[in-house]
């Protein structure tokens, strides 16, 4: 699922509007979730700071970056907008070093992030001026991978020793957003044209699994090796993103914009300190 959200996205915005995607994804997960629970027989959290913990990361996780790609997908092209989530590992370092602090940033990791925000402008190419990508749409996007960014480190410390399972976990998230959203949802409407089938089956595979299973393998890897190593997974995303980019909407990425991908991947790299370009004193 990782790389395709964008696109699935791309696909429906033209018949739901940001809060109905936001919810209807929400709600899509939620079910499958939670059947999966009810047949294994697994316990969903019902402690209230359990549950406020959880809201905190279905924000951050599912509301507000769904509905920041949302707004900003009609200003950008879908490879674009699945290569700028590549800066995830970025962002989730600055969370770490900031609002989450447990080590003080290193030259290189400062380095990375110098690097990752060189590569976010040659791929949005807003030093040309106005052209394909508007620079409000990057900075949406950009908004939702820093929500995926301080999430991860929120999750590593107050969601994953709760000690549910990461399907119970992922469940309760999803499901907490989609009961937020449905007021607003039922208020202002969710679709801005007469859903078609095909709308409703891309929305149905973001739901399922981009808000559901996703979820879940994403809090198995935090639980096992941490928020740097679960946001690494991004660097697969530009190639995917990428890829269907072009094999769906015909997208391509001139020269520039591969060098800013290539930029932004070992920027990941240089934050997380597996390669070190700045050679430090023991």
């Amino acid at each position: 699922m990782w790389g395709s959200s964008f696109l699935l996205v791309k696909l429906i915005i033209d018949v739901f509007n940001p809060i109905g995607i936001a919810f209807w994804r929400s709600t899509a997960g939620a079910l499958v979730l939670l059947a999966i629970c009810y047949l294994r027989r697994e316990s969903l959290p019902k402690r209230p700071q359990h549950l406020a913990h959880l809201f905190v990361i279905s924000i951050l996780f599912g509301i507000a970056p769904t509905i920041f790609v949302t707004l900003g997908a009609n200003g950008i092209s879908s490879s674009v907008g699945g290569v700028l989530s590549a800066t995830i590992p970025t962002a989730t370092a600055i969370a770490t070093f900031t609002v989450f602090p447990s080590q003080r940033a290193t030259a290189n990791q400062l380095l990375g992030i110098v690097l990752g925000f060189l590569g976010i402008v040659l791929i949005s190419e807003i030093f040309l001026g106005p052209g394909e990508n508007k620079l409000s749409s990057v900075g949406l996007v950009l908004l939702a991978t820093f929500c995926y960014g301080f999430g991860l480190p929120y999750s590593k410390r107050f969601v994953v020793p709760l000690g549910y399972s990461g399907t119970a976990l992922a469940a309760a998230q999803v499901t907490l957003a989609a009961v937020a959203l449905l007021p607003i949802a039922f208020f202002t409407g969710s679709t801005r044209a007469t859903p078609t089938w095909d709308s409703i089956i891309f929305l149905t595979i973001l739901g399922v699994f981009g808000s559901g299973f996703a979820f879940v393998w994403n809090l198995q890897v935090l639980d096992r090796a941490g928020s740097t190593i679960a946001s690494s997974v991004t660097y697969i995303t530009p190639l995917v993103s990428a890829f269907l980019g072009y094999v769906v909407l015909r997208e391509t990425l001139d020269w520039i914009q591969l060098v800013g991908v290539v930029i932004v991947i070992v920027s990941s790299a240089v934050v997380h300190e597996r390669i070190r370009i700045i050679r430090q004193e023991p």
